[in-house]
């Protein structure tokens, strides 16, 4: 990561500010050493301040303008202070976890809220977006039908869940099983 900041910086593009998509632990173990060398601010969710090791936050809300092209969009559902830059000129939605191109994204209660989830999915679908940048995974270039694709997938895995609820409730674990007999524990 230091190497290629430091190259973007020897070609005149240093670093100017770190934004975080959101506040979880694989998202944030190099914020605080990328702050302290580039001597750049953290710009995140108001509610991600105190949970970012070693830094002070900058809050970013959202319509806000970043970069000079940059859209800030509040997308909780995965993290209640998840956020998503979209820059409308080029249609590049940086995504955090809202998607991912290796697999479908957790959302854990109580932090986690599925219907929100679901919403943002939506909400961006809306936006038109033309690729997709996510934290894990390569680029989507075909975003409209990747959004498409994950509340579809929600969607399908909701009628499941009350399918099991349906078929005899019973303790968690064994609702889960009914619901997701097609995944591997």
């Amino acid at each position: 990561l230091f190497a290629l900041l430091d190259a973007l910086a020897a070609e005149g593009r240093p670093p100017r500010a770190v934004w975080l998509t959101h506040a979880h632990e694989d998202h944030v173990g190099a914020v605080a050493a990328v702050a302290a060398r580039y001597r750049v601010p953290v710009r995140a969710h108001a509610q991600a301040a105190g949970r970012v090791p070693g830094v002070a936050v900058e809050p970013v809300r959202e319509g806000e303008l970043l970069g000079g092209r940059f859209l800030v969009l509040e997308t909780p559902g995965h993290a209640r202070e998840h956020l998503a830059f979209l820059d409308e000129e080029s249609g590049a939605l940086f995504c955090g976890d809202l998607v991912s191109t290796l697999s479908t994204i957790v959302v854990d209660p109580p932090e986690g809220d599925m219907a929100e989830y679901v919403r943002q999915l939506e909400r961006m679908r809306a936006l038109r977006p033309r690729t997709l940048f996510p934290a894990h995974g390569p680029p989507a270039p075909d975003a409209g039908a990747r959004l498409s694709a994950y509340v579809a997938h929600r969607r399908e895995r909701e009628a499941l869940v009350v399918a099991a609820l349906e078929a005899g409730g019973g303790r968690l674990a064994d609702v889960t099983a009914r619901a997701y007999a097609d995944t591997p524990g």
